[in-house]
């Protein structure tokens, strides 16, 4: 559906045909643009849920004093993070954060520290 044509719709509705058209493999029907659209949409969620959750649990590993509260942000910081990048390993975020996050983490965790 290009921009002239856009309009609204129920958008559930219209995924649930969009999938069933490319299941029974008419391509020929299928609102490409809006399709690609909507993938890039899921694409820049993903990396920005892995950039998000670096930049959240990082602050926390750094500070150089206890906050009230820091256990339990960790944690969750770091089971989204780590959920997010099993989600999406080709994600931007660089190597040699993810080889930190996930070995530094783990050892904090079962040292009690």
């Amino acid at each position: 559906m290009n921009n002239t044509k856009r309009q609204r719709r129920d958008f559930v509705k219209w995924l649930d045909s969009q999938l069933r058209t490319f299941r029974t493999r008419r391509f020929e029907k299928l609102d490409v643009e809006e399709v690609g659209c909507e993938l890039e949409a899921v694409v820049g969620r993903y990396k920005y849920e892995v950039n998000h959750r670096a930049e959240r649990l990082i602050p926390i590993l750094m500070r150089a004093y206890h906050v009230y509260g820091d256990w339990n942000d960790l944690q969750f910081e770091w089971d989204m993070l780590r959920s997010a990048l099993k989600d999406s390993p080709s994600s931007s975020v660089n190597m040699s954060l993810r080889f930190h996050v996930q070995a530094t983490v783990p050892i904090a965790k079962n040292t009690g520290n």
